[in-house]
């Protein structure tokens, strides 16, 4: 009677240790390659968030707009005007004129950073570093208005919101109350006239 040895080193070819050690040389460069594909990502998400985090920093609308935010200088109704006098050298780089394009330009900037939340290109680990400055941007009063009545009067007009990522974001994070949505609001004011025109 044969031992069990005897019986598995017959059964055993040289074939099957190459077959056995090719499925371990595959399987290890599988290993590595994905590896080497998600530290190639994270470089990538990388450098994404240093361009944002630089736009946000740099950009000289954005960083005016975000400074006159900080400092309360900013009244909405209906349209973007300044508390300040126009004499008022701390703010002289900025214009009531290039009000409202600078603060769409700063809107646009987060909705842009939420949308590439949502599409997972950011991580959460990543939204940490702008959840900041979304949030002392947003919880303005008079932006949050801005926000309700744009969302509103493009609701009036069966069009997509331009800043619904921001929105959406700002909702889920409690920045914006969730009566967000709901027109008869009393956490805000919507400035538009969303009669229909054609009345």
């Amino acid at each position: 009677m044969m031992s069990f040895f005897e019986i598995f080193s017959e059964e055993i070819v040289f074939g099957d240790i190459i077959n056995v050690a090719s499925l371990i040389a595959v399987i290890i460069g599988g290993a590595f390659a994905l590896y080497q594909w998600k530290k190639g990502n994270v470089y990538k998400r990388t450098e994404i968030v240093e361009k944002l985090i630089e736009t946000v920093r740099t950009d000289s609308d954005i960083s005016s707009i975000i400074e006159l935010i900080d400092w309360e200088q900013l009244t909405y109704d209906g349209d973007f005007y300044l508390k300040i006098e126009q004499s008022d050298e701390s703010f002289n780089y900025v214009y009531e004129k290039d009000l409202s394009k600078k603060i769409d330009k700063t809107l646009a900037h987060f909705s842009y950073i939420c949308y590439l939340k949502k599409q997972h290109t950011l991580t959460k680990k990543d939204m940490k570093i702008f959840d900041y400055e979304i949030r002392r941007f947003v919880d303005n009063n008079d932006i949050a208005n801005y926000l309700f009545s744009l969302y509103h009067y493009s609701k009036s007009l069966n069009v997509h919101m331009p800043f619904s990522y921001l929105v959406e974001h700002c909702v889920k994070k409690g920045v914006i109350s969730n009566d967000f949505y709901d027109l008869e609001s009393e956490n805000y004011e919507c400035f538009l006239d969303l009669s229909d025109e054609d009345e």
